[in-house]
């Protein structure tokens, strides 16, 4: 089950996966799951603060807020860094389910450059990707290609960072996904389509596909994105009461 996947990087990141019925494995899991005409299911996933973790950071290095995209976030002359970027900036993403969940940036030292940090913030959303899509294979929610979309999607390099920390193929298409869309369920309910499911599918701008040269680094990378919301948690909880103290 599972036949088409788009993860939208905005200011939140979403993974949407449509199958042909409802998937009966997601209780308990915080995953939501809503009809969208017949034959057609769309679950979904991500993170409250996908594209807020990356403003945030260029405000904090007071980076140019213009188009942070054009110069911070060109990650073309940047090597995967041994950091990690665990982007809980607004409560932990959909798996977790917890509101109260913190961010958290790891592997810092004395050589760190602003450049790698950047790149680290990117790479968090393909990793959280990563994780999400583990979840639903579990469940029996296998994904194909994913599109992306949004805002995010429009810059290579970025884009390319997050599929090799994904691991996944990423298909970039327009970054007015959400008008597209829009008028394509307004055609289909006025009769130019026969339902949904016989919606066209988007073009493709530019493939991202998963560098083979960092796929062990990648692998090692996803394994302990992983266990940092666990290993954190009592971390988060102490700062939780701080906070109540104050």
């Amino acid at each position: 089950m599972g036949e088409r996947s788009v993860f939208s990087f905005g200011s939140s990141d979403c993974l949407t996966v449509g199958t042909a019925r409802r998937p009966g494995t997601l209780l308990g899991t915080g995953l939501a799951t809503y009809p969208v005409g017949p034959g057609l299911w769309v679950t979904l996933a991500g993170t409250a603060a996908g594209g807020w973790a990356l403003d945030w950071f260029a405000s904090l290095v007071r980076h140019d807020r213009v188009d942070p995209w054009a110069s911070l976030f060109d990650l073309t002359a940047t090597p995967p860094p041994a950091l990690l970027v665990l982007p809980y900036l607004a409560g932990s993403g959909t798996l977790d389910n917890d509101p109260r969940a913190r961010g958290a940036l790891l592997g810092l030292t004395l050589e760190t450059t602003t450049a790698q940090v950047a790149r680290a913030f990117v790479e968090a959303s393909g990793y959280e990707l990563a994780k999400i899509r583990a979840a639903l294979a579990e469940r029996g929610i296998a994904g194909t290609d994913v599109y992306a979309a949004g805002g995010g999607s429009a810059n290579h390099s970025a884009l390319q960072a997050r599929a090799d920390a994904a691991g996944l193929r990423l298909r970039a298409v327009t970054t007015e996904a959400s008008s597209r869309g829009a008028a394509l369920l307004a055609a289909a309910g006025v009769g130019v389509h026969d339902g949904v499911g016989a919606l066209p599918a988007p073009p493709v701008l530019h493939d991202a596909e998963p560098e083979p040269e960092y796929a062990a680094w990648y692998t090692r990378q996803r394994e302990t994105f992983g266990s940092l919301y666990p290993l954190l948690r009592t971390v988060n909880a102490s700062f939780t009461a701080l906070e109540e103290i104050a």
